[in-house]
């Protein structure tokens, strides 16, 4: 599995919540880096 690109959002501010099947990470986790340069707070397991 690939690295976590950064940690899960864990404040008080709004959210945006990624499922996803663990096996889809190589996936995934660009997408959620992408979503985090944009400004979004990213909570996902």
């Amino acid at each position: 599995m690939a690295e976590k690109p950064f940690p899960a959002y864990l404040g008080d501010e709004p959210y945006v919540f990624v499922s996803y099947a663990h096996d889809d990470a190589a996936a995934v986790y660009p997408e959620l880096e992408r979503l985090n340069a944009g400004g979004l707070n990213v909570w996902y397991d």
